[in-house]
C-alpha cells in the first residue's frame, strides 16, 4: 500500500493452529485523523482446505490510479456454505446476515457442500439447524447495528430467506 501513497499498518489479532486473524489499517487520501482510518479485519481459517475451485477477480480502479490486480477468492457458493455453518456453530448474527445477503444476491445453496462442511463439526442438515439459527435473534440488532450501513433487516425476514433456501 505504501507504493500507492497509502500509509498502513497490520496488527495480528490471532495466529494459532486454527485461524490467522489480522486487522489492516490504511490512511487513505482523505485521512486527517485516526477517525478516518480505513480498517479491514481478515480471518483466514486453517481448519480445512477450500472445496471448490477459487475464482479469479480483476480489480481495476482507474480513478485512483491503482494498477490492475488479479485476486483469487473463494467461490461464493462455498462462502455461503461457510457462512451458514458458521452461523449454526458460532451463533453469530454477522454470519446469518452474510448468508441472507448472498442468497438475496442470487447465490444458491450447494446442499452437498453444506452437508460436508457441517459434518466437520459432527452436525447434519436437519431441524436442529433451524433451531440453532433462531437463537441468533437475541443478538441480531446489537451485533449488526454497529457494522451494517443503513437499516438492519428484520431478523424474522432474514431467517425465513435462509430457511427457505435451506428447505429445512
Amino acid at each position: 500500500m505504501e507504493l500507492f501513497g497509502a500509509k498502513n499498518s497490520v496488527k495480528i489479532l490471532k495466529d494459532d493452529d486454527y485461524v490467522l486473524m489480522f486487522r489492516a489499517s490504511v490512511r487513505g487520501p482523505l485521512y486527517t485523523s485516526e477517525e478516518d482510518l480505513c480498517r479491514v479485519r481478515v480471518e483466514i481459517s486453517k481448519r480445512e482446505r477450500v472445496s471448490l475451485k477459487p475464482l479469479s477477480v480483476k480489480l481495476d480502479e482507474p480513478y485512483y490510479g491503482i494498477p490492475i490486480v488479479f485476486l483469487r477468492g473463494m467461490d461464493l457458493k462455498e462462502v455461503l456454505a461457510e457462512k451458514i455453518r458458521a452461523a449454526v456453530v458460532r451463533g453469530s448474527a454477522r454470519d446469518l446476515y452474510d448468508a441472507w445477503f448472498l442468497i438475496r444476491r442470487g447465490i444458491s445453496i450447494d446442499r452437498s457442500l453444506l452437508a460436508q462442511k457441517l459434518m466437520f463439526y459432527g452436525l447434519e442438515m436437519d431441524q436442529s439447524i433451524s433451531l440453532r439459527l433462531e437463537r441468533i435473534k437475541a443478538r441480531w440488532n446489537s451485533e449488526l447495528e454497529p457494522v451494517v450501513f443503513g437499516v438492519v433487516p428484520d431478523f424474522q425476514e432474514a431467517l425465513e430467506v435462509v430457511k427457505t433456501a435451506l428447505a429445512v
